[in-house]
């Protein structure tokens, strides 16, 4: 569902590719609603966001892709501004229960070559546009 929802929301998207998974593979502890709002200033910046947010919105965004993320359990799901990545064995059981349940899986290459081919829009049901 992660994959799913990120496609059909860029800016979710870019955060995941862009902060959450640097983040992890430099063995960060946790995400910072600051990290987040620094993210989304960037967006607007270079016009992935059409129109610049307050900062009472860019802050409630930020909250938000953190709740998101922890949805996911990609961060633990606590209440509080600053939140703790899963350890890689999390991250591990949960792709293998998503296994276990049939969802089917792509090759790095595979995803890869679909994020460069219209920024992860490929494959997408052109009827649903």
């Amino acid at each position: 569902m992660l994959v799913y929802t990120a496609r059909r929301n860029p800016v979710l998207r870019d955060f995941i590719s862009e902060v959450f998974w640097p983040a992890f593979a430099a063995g960060a502890e946790a995400l910072r609603i600051g990290e987040a709002e620094g993210f989304l200033k960037r967006a607007a910046v270079d016009g992935r966001i059409a129109r610049p947010w307050s900062e009472v919105m860019r802050k409630r965004i930020a909250g938000d892709l953190l709740s998101t993320l922890a949805d996911f359990g990609l961060l633990e799901d606590l209440k509080r501004p600053t939140k703790p990545i899963r350890s890689y064995s999390s991250l591990r059981a949960i792709r293998q229960r998503a296994i276990a349940q049939g969802m089917p899986l792509q090759s790095v290459d595979a995803i890869l070559a679909e994020v460069r081919e219209g920024r992860a829009e490929a494959g997408d049901n052109e009827d649903l546009h």
